[in-house]
């Protein structure tokens, strides 16, 4: 049975995962009103707080709350990053290329046109790429400015260092020591750089790590509602990163296939509201405009854009990219004499036939845009895995058990 800590941290990214999927289909519905004005602040505000007295009776009292979600927050080393996190993104105005180009514009094209089309620019990923980040940001844009765009972000950033306390604490039960772990995996470089930015990988990537909390959740529980909030995270992170769709298959394979019989639980009389949420919160409408306006489901420049190898190269190469670029530290002076060599090494490599965009260099200082996971996160996941199999902390059958092997426990 879950303790009442637990309870509480779930009610809180219940809480994320609920108003931003709300906003995403308030945004959608508005669009078809041709009504992106100054009623998207109002709606945001009224979802969020709607949200906020929805999970209130979980987190009523203020004690529970400090101890389900204040105490583990409150690890020093992790506060002093909060803090620097908080003030860059007061201070600095966005200065990430990829928000300038197409992720900001988007949303000021949507509110030029009061509704979302697809544009023909010369930026096509204004065109194609999926809105719903750019929806649950829209009314923070309009009431702030580009002072909070990096607000669901940073929530994110937040969600994640609780989700892996969780698990942490569920494999060893030892307070500090689950502090610690999550200290580790939230302060990699990747999670820093992006905590308080406008950048959206953050963001879609902690929708995956909640969609598997959620599915631990039922494992421990066999709450049927779970298996909705895990879907719902899993849907606000391919309307945000499209590829993440590739995920679905484990989570279609559990769902068939678990012991714990989660198609039983499943509450099916709910199930066709629940799909349009879902779909509304997917890259679904993001497809049916491209298909109106090119007459392809992932726009006009997709055949431009595939890699002849297809998607077994591009999984490959690009697993191996990730890896390598995550390797090396946020300060990387061995990148000014081994690039050179590297990319002389991936020009001529016959991979460049397969995957044009192959590349081994990495970066001399890391960027948001291009920052891993670096050399602890990754060390970690290593040992992670290493401590699993020798002292079989949990059964590979149970979900606590993969989390384990990927690095978590």
């Amino acid at each position: 049975m879950a303790l009442r800590s637990q309870v509480i941290r779930n009610a809180v990214l219940r809480l994320l995962v609920g108003s931003t999927a709300a906003l995403a289909v308030c945004g959608w519905i508005l669009s078809w009103l041709h009504q992106i004005n100054w009623l998207g602040p109002i709606a945001g505000a009224g979802i969020i707080v709607l949200a906020v007295w929805w999970v209130r009776p979980a987190c009523a009292p203020w004690p529970d709350f400090r101890e389900g979600v204040l105490k583990p927050l409150s690890f020093p080393p992790f506060l002093i990053l909060l803090i620097l996190a908080l003030l860059a993104g007061l201070i600095y105005p966005p200065t990430m290329l990829d928000s300038l180009t197409y992720r900001l514009p988007q949303i000021w094209l949507w509110l030029q046109d009061h509704r979302i089309l697809n544009y023909f620019s010369s930026n096509t990923r204004i065109d194609y790429m999926p809105q719903t980040w750019g929806l649950a940001t829209l009314p923070f844009l309009q009431a702030f400015g580009d002072k909070l765009v990096w607000f669901w972000t940073f929530c994110s950033w937040l969600a994640f260092y609780l989700v892996v306390y969780d698990w942490s604490w569920n494999l060893n039960g030892n307070e500090r020591k689950s502090q610690y772990l999550a200290f580790f995996a939230s302060s990699s470089t990747f999670a820093v750089l992006q905590a308080t930015s406008s950048a959206n990988d953050l963001f879609a990537a902690t929708g995956l790590v909640l969609a598997l909390h959620f599915v631990g959740n039922f494992e421990r529980s066999r709450d049927g509602r779970e298996i909705n909030w895990s879907v719902l995270s899993f849907a606000l992170a391919c309307g945000t990163k499209t590829h993440y769709a590739i995920f679905g298959l484990p989570l279609v394979l559990w769902f068939c296939l678990s012991p714990a019989k989660p198609w039983q639980a499943f509450h099916w009389k709910w199930s066709l509201p629940l799909l349009a949420v879902w779909l509304l919160c997917s890259p679904v409408p993001s497809f049916s405009l491209n298909k109106k306006a090119s007459g392809s489901l992932m726009g006009r420049d997709y055949k431009k854009m595939k890699s002849p190898g297809g998607p077994i190269w591009n999984v490959a190469v690009g697993t191996t990219m990730f890896l390598l670029q995550s390797s090396p530290p946020p300060v990387n002076p061995a990148a000014l004499v081994l690039n050179r060599r590297l990319e002389y090494y991936s020009t001529n490599s016959c991979v460049r036939k397969y995957v044009p965009k192959f590349s081994l260099a990495m970066n001399v200082v890391a960027m948001p845009d291009s920052a891993g996971l670096g050399i602890v996160a990754i060390g970690l996941m290593v040992a992670g895995a290493v401590v699993a199999f020798r002292q079989r902390l949990v059964k590979l059958k149970s979900l606590p058990g993969w989390a384990a092997l990927s690095g978590v426990g």
